[in-house]
């Protein structure tokens, strides 16, 4: 039997990071005229590890909570309703591979927030073991002295300085910094240990965000728009549109959970349910993104609201840790799930 409600104590853990992310993280900081740090989301780097989100999953003998990947997903559903920086991921998953590598001093250290590591995310077939090299996107850097990247054989860490090339690009979702690199150098920390699952499990999550985010958006923006003298929600069209979107947002969280909890008890069926949740909260995230927009209207496309936020984080997302279809491809090599 499966459980797929929240503990009590996981409520708690979820109603701290809301509190949190509603005082620090407001939605409406996405708009054009808010005063938004130069560094983002990540100026709040130190609370954030002061509050044990980088070391939430990780056991107590290596130096974390002690929770496990399950407290996690709940969290970083949060972040992704805030639409909050990716970079979360690459502490948590800094903190996972350098205390799976034996390296302690390193893991306290990306742990306490003391040092801060980036994403680096294949876009081309390289090399991630012992040596690290190959074409990356770089996400949230501002000179982040270590560098996390993974794929389904390892996850490393890596220096800056493996850094031979580097090229500023336009992202496509203006709220993060984006580069592409070429990497060359010997990993600092490396692990076999299966990070690259987990890592699908927390961006299916913060895409779970998304996706209820942009559902939530839509449903309030229709109970106040008024068009032919009636509020839009009253229209057939309009409940359609978000009645799918709440399926799609249920499925998508129903799917990320089970597989935080099969990851979480390492059944066998782990490898192919974060993937399943990787595909199903990429489709929910775009389709209910795209959905707001239409239902907010022109207004929608505009730097004064947040439903255009939606739709651009969700791609930079579904991207990230792989594909969709790299996702369906590694689905297919594993078991059918009993």
């Amino acid at each position: 039997m499966v459980d797929l409600l929240e503990t009590p104590e996981q409520e708690q853990i979820v109603g701290a990071v809301g509190e949190f992310l509603r005082r620090k993280l407001p939605l409406d900081r996405l708009r054009s005229n808010s005063k938004r740090p130069a560094t983002g989301d990540v100026a709040e780097w130190a609370e954030m590890a002061e509050l044990g989100w980088f070391g939430l999953g990780l056991p107590e003998a290596r130096g974390g909570v002690g929770y496990s990947i399950t407290e996690e997903m709940l969290v970083f559903r949060q972040l992704g309703r805030h639409v909050a920086t990716p970079a979360v991921l690459a502490g948590v998953l800094g903190a996972r591979i350098a205390a799976a590598a034996g390296k302690t001093d390193l893991a306290a250290s990306i742990l306490s927030g003391e040092v801060r590591p980036a994403l680096a995310n294949p876009i081309a077939p390289g090399e991630i073991g012992a040596n690290v090299s190959g074409q990356y996107h770089l996400i949230e850097d501002y000179d982040a002295p270590l560098l996390v990247t993974w794929n389904e054989k390892g996850a490393a860490l890596v220096e800056r300085s493996a850094i031979t090339s580097a090229k500023t690009l336009p992202p496509l979702d203006d709220r993060i910094t984006l580069q592409v690199v070429t990497l060359k150098g010997a990993a600092v920390a490396f692990t076999t240990e299966p990070v690259y699952r987990q890592a699908s499990v927390l961006i299916a999550a913060m895409l779970t965000g998304v996706a209820e985010a942009a559902r939530d958006a839509a449903v309030e923006y229709a109970k106040i728009r008024e068009q032919f003298g009636q509020k839009i929600g009253a229209f057939q069209a309009i409940k359609h549109r978000c009645s799918d979107m709440a399926v799609k947002a249920e499925a998508s969280l129903s799917q990320t959970v089970f597989a935080a909890i099969s990851e979480a008890g390492d059944k066998g069926d782990a490898a192919f349910q974060s993937a399943a949740a990787k595909i199903t909260a990429s489709d929910a995230a775009i389709f209910n993104s795209v959905n707001a927009i239409q239902i907010h209207g022109g207004i929608g496309f505009t730097s004064d609201c947040e439903a255009h936020r939606f739709l651009k984080r969700a791609h930079v997302l579904a991207r990230l840790g792989g594909t969709v279809r790299q996702q369906k491809a590694l689905l297919l090599e594993e078991p059918a799930a009993a």
